[in-house]
């Protein structure tokens, strides 16, 4: 792209009367913030023009520029109903006195920035900030949605001018929600706020799909609009949160219809693609309130990692509008303990409370006194079931404790549990402990011995007696213990926190069924935090299990855990054997030793574990593992077993996969280490995917290979969809040394950017062969510049555009001399939504009876969306009326799409060349391009004249004659500033008027 000149008018009549600012505070105390600017990154400033720098930091968007130059910034578009908007509050800091500020505003209705939409207003000199108010609500043009606005300051000296921001209040507050909703810190005091989506602005979104007639983002929420039976779904941007501080995620969400199913997908940097193995759902019952939605990720096996986006998709059984106020991840519950919170307590207080126990049919004469629980029971028929729902896990809970009165004649009771993996009551999940008839009952009963409690608990169930007669329940406990337990290397470390507790005294014994085989003590650090580390001389050479018990100061009895202990002599002796297996090359011994002690062991893999579960190319894995370098520790064992995964699965990976790899496994490809990496980033996912399929299509010895191939194929297709030739430049540069191109002999021509344009869209399929284009390239641009030769090939002549711009083109020149079929056609008034646009409505009456363009349902037309490359192409078609062709190869165009044979009719009849093996399908058509396939559709050439645009210079040589023809006669017209845009994008409604134009012009 050329370096573009921009200027203002020379003269801007105001017609509005200039406002008054008001120095106002910051809060503005009822009103409710429709839009704001607040310049917390460089997303919110779109365009600028004229300045020296521009730099968004701190929350603070800072402007500097030079007397002469024009000076202005443009916003990112937005959507404020002006109705019910009548302040814009404007925060600014200058160096110097400005005695006019002009704040231009664009609406849906008239989106160009003109000076009958502006207001006027002045700042002084000042180190101090000030706060303008503007009142828009007697401008005549402030009407429907005001969507962007720009700043243009006066050149009457150098400057500097701070924004900290810029903010659409309403009118007042009577329409906010009745409800007030606490704010992060007060919704859940007990946790910490790890991430929030308030939806103040667009920048929170990063994309949406499929199906949404419109997204956007106003009051403070994300709305959604969809069609019945269509795809949609919206992604988040990227962030980064440890999965395992945060099991919370608060939704707060409204919906006119009920949603049966919403998908909540999350992805994390180990998995960075949504997939059906990553889902919560949930359902939204219709509702004119706000609701809250809490989703509990604890239980999620692949909630691990860092999460880095996430996605919603709402099921859509009709039309709908779905409403989210804010999307917040929550840290766990890490309180400091009291003595209460150290367990589960059923005291008995009351009867059937939410957190008490239901007695059964064969309980009776229950009554609630002073903390206990009378009843009559009949015997082991007789029994309590809790009616709480539970949280804790099996493995927090290593103790239970039962006190009652037993005055019955039975000599035994049982507790029975329900879980996750168990969800019925049955005689395979209880505890059984033995009571004394007509005496006090005081039970604890150690947990760790019963298979099958593990997992998280779902429900108990309480029998206390198998006689007959009264009993008083005084309380069930189930007791935590915080216990973690790490054995490696023959090493054991036990830690855990004691409830908050500081200085308090802990001891540990280990025993085997002879006896005690160690002991050692611990305190607690200010935190109530405690560490002990020991290991065991006289340890068995197998692995075995000792029994823990741990006592305390202030530990009620005995607590006791397991421990899979293995000695530091049985750990030499398998990394012993694995290198004795790799001197071998024995990999199938090897993948024996690997199997048998991978969990003994300990070890604990990022990728291993996932890979070998599903059980492919496991020899080929072990193969890499015996032929790496011998082991010295478990470490080294776990990192050969990762690294080994990722070299088999470079040579197994689907395009999808490999795109996914290069963040996924970056500590292992380094891709993002390579100079090209900046190139890729910024690639579009079209691109990416054309590369990720030229990788998945080769195979690599190591991991040094699959860098070389990266860097080359990001090389050869970003040369051939470059269309630029300072993409050209870009990537030339950057990896002269990797091509073997000497980048000094561009010091023997005058145009640098006429060489690149030689390499522009160019299917290279080899390295070598660039470095061979680039010399001659250098050889034709000096023989186009010798004063006494014929001049080169000027140009790629390919089709030109990055198909993406901004800005909607000026066409306003009326459409004359139409023949009466046509004016009866154009008359019909099929489309609802083209007040404002007058000069567009009779071309696209026209066409749409001629069947060439059609609306987007529900009477509109969208006049001011972009249209695509594919779309134009279909258009053109119909107009010329060609034959349809399914021929055209083009590496992005599916013969089953329905733009396939409108393109390959195209291609056929020369309006479009493509992009080297690409079409460019998805592009936005710009400008230039427009021009170009006109001018091809139509068999138009022989331009008379040279044009007077301001920016001549930027329009790509490939385009000139044609751009040249169509302005002469009159089919495009150029903006305000004198300036063509060549590579601004070109929307519905102009689409329409120059095919319009073409047939009474030319």
């Amino acid at each position: 792209m050329k370096k573009a000149q921009y200027f203002l008018m020379t003269l801007v009549f105001v017609i509005n009367l200039i406002t008054f600012p008001v120095f106002a505070d910051d809060s503005f105390s009822g009103r409710e913030v429709l839009f704001g600017s607040e310049f917390d990154s460089s997303d919110e400033v779109d365009s600028q023009r004229g300045y020296t720098s521009v730099e968004v930091s701190d929350g603070v968007a800072q402007f500097v520029y030079n007397q002469n130059a024009s000076n202005y910034m443009y916003s990112k578009t937005f959507e404020v109903a002006a109705e019910e908007c009548d302040m814009v509050a404007i925060r600014i800091k200058s160096q110097v006195d400005m005695d006019t500020v002009k704040f231009y505003y664009t609406t849906d209705a008239e989106p160009d920035a003109s000076s009958d939409k502006v207001i006027n207003f002045s700042v002084a000199a000042s180190e101090e900030w000030q706060t303008v108010t503007l009142n828009p609500s007697n401008e005549e043009k402030w009407t429907g949605t005001v969507n962007r606005y720009r700043l243009t300051f006066d050149k009457q000296a150098a400057n500097t001018v701070e924004i900290d921001y810029v903010r659409f209040y309403g009118a007042d507050s009577e329409n906010a929600d009745s409800v007030i909703w606490p704010q992060a810190d007060e919704l859940y005091p007990e946790r910490k706020l790890l991430r929030s989506n308030e939806f103040n602005s667009m920048s929170e979104l990063d994309v949406w799909r499929d199906g949404y007639t419109s997204v956007t983002v106003k009051d403070g929420y994300a709305q959604f609009s969809y069609k019945q039976g269509t795809s949609n779904y919206t992604y988040s941007g990227t962030f980064s949160i440890p999965a395992d501080d945060c099991d919370t995620v608060a939704i707060k969400i409204k919906s006119v219809v009920d949603l049966s199913a919403v998908n909540f997908y999350y992805m994390t940097d180990s998995e960075p693609n949504a997939s059906e193995t990553k889902v919560i759902n949930f359902a939204v019952p219709a509702s004119e309130d706000w609701q809250l939605i809490t989703l509990d990720t604890s239980d999620e096996a692949r909630w691990k990692g860092n999460i880095t986006r996430y996605r919603f998709s709402f099921a859509a059984p009709g039309d709908n509008t779905v409403k989210i106020d804010f999307v917040r991840f929550y840290s766990k519950v890490f309180p400091a303990y009291t003595e209460d919170e150290r367990q589960i307590s059923y005291d008995f207080d009351a009867i059937n409370e939410a957190d008490g126990f239901l007695g059964n049919e064969n309980v009776s004469d229950v009554v609630a006194s002073e903390g206990e629980l009378w009843a009559r029971v009949i015997g082991a028929d007789s029994c309590f079931t809790a009616l709480a729902d539970y949280e804790a896990k099996c493995e927090d809970i290593p103790r239970l404790h039962i006190a009652y009165e037993n005055n019955t004649n039975g000599t035994a009771g049982k507790l029975y549990f329900t879980t996750e993996e168990n969800p019925d009551f049955s005689e395979e999940c209880f505890f059984a402990f033995e009571i004394s008839e007509n005496s006090p009952v005081d039970c604890v009963i150690d947990t760790v011995e019963n298979p099958n409690w593990k997992g998280k608990i779902t429900g108990l169930r309480f029998v206390p007696t198998d006689g007959e007669g009264y009993v008083k329940i005084d309380f069930l406990r189930l007791e935590k213990f915080p216990c973690q337990i790490v054995v490696r290397n023959g090493n054991v470390e036990i830690s855990g926190n004691l409830y908050g507790m500081a200085g308090k005294n802990i001891g540990f014994s280990v025993n085997d069924e002879e006896g005690e085989v160690y002991s050692g003590t611990a305190q607690t650090d200010a935190d109530g935090a405690y560490t002990l580390s020991f290991s065991l001389d006289n340890a068995p050479f197998e692995p075995i299990v000792y029994n823990l018990e741990i006592i305390g100061d202030e530990i009620d009895g005995i607590y006791k855990r397991k421990i899979l202990y293995v000695s530091e002599d049985y750990v030499s002796h398998v990394i012993e054997k694995i290198n004795e297996a790799k001197s071998n090359e024995d990999w199938e011994e090897l993948q024996s030793l690997i199997e048998d002690n991978y969990g003994v062991l300990s070890l604990k893999c990022e990728f291993f574990e996932d890979f070998s579960a599903k059980g492919l190319y496991l020899d080929e894995l072990y193969a890499l593992v015996v032929s790496d370098e011998a082991v010295e520790g478990l470490t080294d064992i776990e990192d050969q077993l990762d690294e080994a995964v990722v070299g088999v699965r470079i040579n197994h990976m689907t395009p999808e996969e490999w795109i996914a790899a290069v963040d996924e496994y970056d500590e292992y490809l380094n891709f993002k280490t390579l100079v090209i990496y900046e190139v890729y980033s910024k690639a579009t996912d079209s691109v990416k995917a054309e590369i990720a399929k030229r990788m998945a299509d080769s195979s690599y010895n190591d991991f040094e290979e699959a860098r070389f191939e990266f860097r080359e194929q990001n090389i050869l297709v970003g040369l051939r969809r470059a269309v630029g030739w300072k993409d050209v430049k870009e990537i030339i540069d950057a990896n002269a040394d990797f091509i073997g191109i000497d980048l000094d002999k561009l010091d023997k021509v005058k145009s640098e950017s006429d060489v690149y344009r030689r390499l522009t869209e160019k299917n290279f399929s080899k390295i070598e062969e660039v470095e061979t284009a680039f010399d001659d390239a250098i050889e034709a641009q000096i023989d186009k510049e010798k004063p006494s030769g014929s001049g080169g090939s000027g140009g790629s002549g390919g089709s030109g555009g990055r198909g993406f711009g901004g800005g909607a083109a000026s066409v306003n020149a009326p459409v004359t001399n139409l023949n009466n079929s046509q004016k009866e056609e154009a008359s019909a008034d099929v489309f609802t939504d083209l007040n404002g646009y007058d000069w567009a409505k009779e071309a696209v009456g026209a066409l749409y009876a001629q069947k060439i363009i059609n609306g987007m349902g529900n009477g509109r037309f969208a006049p001011s969306d972009s249209v695509t490359r594919e779309e134009f192409v279909k258009m053109l078609v119909l107009k010329r009326k060609l034959t349809l062709s399914n021929d055209a190869s083009f590496g992005d165009v599916a013969r089953d799409m329905w733009y396939a044979p409108y393109i390959g009719a195209a291609v056929k009849a020369g309006i479009t060349k493509g992009q080297g093996t690409a079409f460019g399908v998805g592009q936005l058509l710009t400008r230039q391009d427009a021009a170009v396939m006109l001018a091809r559709a139509f068999g138009i050439s022989g331009a008379e004249s040279s044009m007077n645009f301001t920016d001549n210079a930027e329009i790509e040589d490939y385009a000139t004659e044609a751009v040249n023809l169509l302005t002469q006669a009159g089919v495009f017209t150029g903006y305000e500033d004198g300036s063509f845009r060549p590579d601004a994008s070109l929307s519905r409604a102009e689409a329409a008027v120059i095919i319009f134009r073409i047939n009474e012009r030319m």
